[in-house]
């Protein structure tokens, strides 16, 4: 069931506000499998597209969903463990000067989303409703491990539409 999350900041509760009340687990699921076949339906040449000089290509797009649903799984596990230490934010924009997308084909980043995605998963299935509700801190804000799933499904949903408006409009 989707929850109400007052105190979040805009850049996340654009995120969150994205999110259904079909279920996380069926969510996560689902987005994944439609960004696994949007890639898969990708050229190389569309993959390195920038919609603008200063954007990132579309596959630079699919590593940042990567690697921030690695680091925001991250923080769902320490926060369900009770771990109450505060995690500090990324920068996305350095991430992204390492992605090594020159020797990444589409078919080794389709790959690399289900596992990550199919790991997201696992995780979050293995939490209880105690664990769904425990909170933690990141980047200075107070958040749920519920929250923290909201915001991986519609952190790839916000994506998601960038692609297909501005990258690859019908």
């Amino acid at each position: 069931m989707k929850t109400t999350h007052p105190v979040l900041p805009p850049f996340y509760s654009r995120y969150v506000d994205l999110v259904s009340d079909v279920g996380l687990l069926s969510l996560l699921e689902e987005n994944g499998r439609d960004m696994r076949a949007m890639v898969n339906s990708w050229s190389p040449e569309e993959a390195d597209f920038r919609y603008a000089p200063d954007k990132w290509a579309a596959r630079e797009v699919i590593m940042h969903l990567i690697d921030s649903e690695r680091i925001f799984s991250y923080r769902a596990l320490r926060f369900a463990r009770k771990d109450h230490t505060p995690l500090p934010g990324f920068d996305e924009n350095s991430y992204a000067q390492f992605y090594g997308n020159d020797k990444r084909t589409l078919e080794m980043l389709i790959a690399e989303m289900k596992s990550v995605r199919d790991s997201t998963i696992s995780l979050f299935k293995s939490f209880d409703s105690d664990a769904l509700n425990r909170r933690g801190e990141a980047s200075g804000i107070s958040m749920t491990v519920r929250t923290i799933g909201e915001i991986i499904a519609g952190h790839e949903l916000h994506h998601k539409k960038v692609l297909e408006e501005k990258y690859f409009p019908k």
